[in-house]
Order: C-alpha cells, then sequence, then structure tokens
C-alpha cells in the first residue's frame, strides 16, 4: 500500500512552524527590552524546561525595620499595633482572635515574628523586584529536578542555614 502526502498539507504545516517560530521571536525581543537579553534568555529557558525543573529565590525581610508607606488611600491608616489594640481587636468575632490568645502572647512578650520569608520563582522578575521594593534581600536558592519519576531537591546554603527545605506531602 502506498500512503501520499498532501503537499499543501506540508505547506501549511511548514507555514505553522514558521509562525510559532516568529512568535516566540517577538515574545523574546519584548522580553530583552523589558528585562535584558541575559534575564530574557533564563526566563524563557525557565520555561521550556518547567515541567522538570522548579528553583525559585528565598527572600528574607526584617519585619521589626520600617518598610516605605504603602499606596493606600486616605481613608485608611498603617501602622503596628499596640498591646491595647490587639485587646480591643480580640473582642471582634469576625478577627478569630480570642481574649486569652491575646492576653498570652502579651504576657510573653510576642510579638509576632521578626522575619518573613518568601519564595519566588527565579523567573518573575516583577515580583523580585516588589519583593526588593518592600526591604526583602534575596538569602538563597532552593528548587528540585524530576527525571525519570524520581525527584531530587537542592537548596544553597543560605536556604540550609534558615532551615528551609522541602517535604514529601503526606498521602490523601
Amino acid at each position: 500500500m502506498i500512503v501520499r502526502t498532501n503537499p499543501s498539507n506540508r505547506e501549511g504545516a511548514s507555514s505553522e512552524s514558521r509562525l510559532r517560530l516568529h512568535k516566540r521571536w517577538h515574545s523574546f525581543r519584548n522580553d530583552c527590552a523589558r528585562w535584558g537579553w541575559v534575564r530574557a534568555l533564563v526566563l524563557n529557558v525557565m520555561a521550556r524546561m518547567a515541567s522538570w525543573l522548579s528553583v525559585a529565590y528565598v527572600v528574607e525581610r526584617d519585619l521589626r525595620r520600617a518598610v516605605p508607606a504603602p499606596n493606600v488611600r486616605d481613608t485608611y491608616r498603617v501602622r503596628l499595633l499596640e498591646p491595647e489594640d490587639l485587646r480591643l481587636a480580640s473582642g471582634d468575632p469576625e478577627l478569630h482572635l480570642s481574649p486569652a490568645f491575646v492576653r498570652e502572647a502579651l504576657a510573653r512578650g510576642d510579638r509576632g515574628h521578626t522575619h518573613g520569608i518568601g519564595f519566588i520563582d527565579i523567573g518573575n522578575y516583577a515580583s523580585i523586584a516588589a519583593f526588593a521594593r518592600a526591604g526583602s534581600v534575596p538569602v538563597g536558592i532552593i528548587g528540585y529536578v524530576r527525571l525519570f519519576g524520581r525527584v531530587a531537591t537542592f537548596r544553597t546554603p543560605g536556604a540550609r542555614r534558615r532551615g528551609i527545605s522541602f517535604q514529601r506531602a503526606a498521602a490523601p
């Protein structure tokens, strides 16, 4: 049996391939214009490897340090709460903050966490910039590689010093 291919069909496939390539090139050029060619290259390479590789920056922010004032309407005020504010808020049932919890926390001198940790995909430049504006600094990298049905994790010494690692999820 002889199977013949339709020449016009091959031309259509070739045209589609050229169109896809043109769209990718146009997208890459836009990324270069926005982020620079090195970041654009990283972004595109990481997107191609996303099915088997995931890499994220670990960022940290000292919550005790003042941060730039948020851009909020004049009808809102942003500030740290004093102990009396916490006691008053504990009476609001919508906040799910019991008076006993607030009393015990204040008795211990607990004013909450001192540092915030965040994880940002290595190619998410907009979020990296936003975290930097909020005062976060990169402290490490964490990620995983998935090959041949196995997963291997990795982390830099900065992530290790902060006790950050992947944990296997419990089976449902």
